[in-house]
């Protein structure tokens, strides 16, 4: 098992890469941030809009996003399967 904590955000449009090294099996990916206050007048509730992609020698150049789709309203992202 791998946690990362605390991990200041990226300026908008920049990423954040963490390689992980497979040792068989299932693996699960999470990300969860807390995010600040919406101004209530806002069309959605999500202000830092982080996404999570995953990418795996077995997906043969295919990535796979958190949630199964890109989650513009939540701030908990997963992927899991057998990569």
């Amino acid at each position: 098992m791998q946690v990362v904590d605390k991990v200041p955000m990226a300026a908008q449009g920049n990423s954040q890469k963490y390689c992980v090294t497979g040792t068989g099996g299932p693996l699960k990916v999470t990300l969860v941030w807390h995010d600040v206050p919406a101004a209530l007048s806002a069309a959605t509730q999500l202000v830092n809009d982080l996404d999570l992609t995953v990418y795996a020698n077995s997906l043969n150049g295919y990535s796979v996003l958190g949630n199964g789709v890109s989650d513009h309203l939540n701030n908990v992202e997963q992927v899991g399967g057998a990569y």
